[in-house]
């Protein structure tokens, strides 16, 4: 109690401090008591540190800057496996150590909130007998054709652009109304 008075430690230091004094098996009152907190924020505390692996903790350092908030929010998203990934290639960087506390957890954080990109979509089409091939990829956000032909069918892929208005007009006519 003494100690942690004497010294202000960064959110994630008390973290750590209420889960390693939770592990020696002291009780929640004596925790809640060295922290000077209350249940509510020793819960936190305790799923915000167990939350968060103590390498990445390690390796991120005090962050005396960082709040509960910015905390909560890593341990929320690297409950993803890919996020967690992220976050441990963020801090085998070279130029990670170099940096400060703060601005380490700033870049975990930034790698931990990337959106996934979703898969791409790839498939192939050849029709029966024909010497053209199409591969199609589609990423949700673009969808790209891409035409091989032989000679004997060298004009497909001008036929095809000449036809996209009428290929476009068929699509809308014919397509489902969105359900709401």
């Amino acid at each position: 109690i003494e100690n942690t008075a004497r010294k202000d430690l960064s959110y994630i230091e008390r973290a750590v401090f209420a889960l390693s004094l939770e592990t020696h098996g002291f009780g929640r009152d004596l925790i809640m008591q060295a922290l000077s907190t209350d249940k509510t924020e020793l819960s936190k505390l305790l799923s915000v540190a167990r939350g968060i692996p103590g390498s990445l903790v390690k390796a991120i350092g005090a962050a005396p800057s960082m709040g509960r908030r910015r905390w909560m929010d890593i341990a929320e998203k690297i409950t993803d496996s890919k996020a967690l990934e992220a976050a441990r290639n963020a801090t085998h960087r070279p130029e990670f150590e170099a940096l400060g506390s703060d601005e380490r957890f700033m870049i975990v954080l930034a790698e931990v909130s990337k959106k996934p990109q979703r898969e791409q979509i790839i498939r192939e089409w050849r029709p029966n007998g024909g010497k053209v091939a199409a591969k199609i990829k589609d990423t949700g956000r673009a969808y790209t054709l891409s035409l091989r032909t032989a000679e004997a069918d060298e004009g497909f892929g001008a036929y095809l652009t000449e036809r996209l208005d009428d290929l476009y007009a068929d699509w809308q006519a014919n397509r489902k109304p969105k359900q709401e």
